[in-house]
């Protein structure tokens, strides 16, 4: 979350404060490495397991249940497919 906040916060200080060349070149590439580290970290887990573009579809309701017995929650079973227990 700290990382989304840092771009928001760098990208205000370019549109808000009167920067110099060299201050809105650093600015600029601490945009572009912060973002780069964002793309870095999607698929990396975080503590709970899931990754940061997994707690995204999850929270955006595009991410489906998982169990380890019936696979995917919801999802139509086909005729054959899974014996009766």
């Amino acid at each position: 979350m700290q990382l989304l906040e840092a771009n928001g916060n760098l990208t205000r200080m370019l549109e808000l404060i009167t920067l110099g060349e060299e201050e809105r070149k650093l600015v600029e590439q601490g945009i572009t490495l912060n973002q780069s580290l964002l793309d870095r970290l999607q698929d990396e887990p975080t503590p709970t397991g899931l990754t940061p573009r997994e707690l995204e579809l999850k929270r955006d309701g595009f991410l489906p249940a998982l169990t380890e017995t019936v696979g995917l929650i919801g999802q139509e079973k086909r005729a054959g497919e899974m014996d009766e227990r």
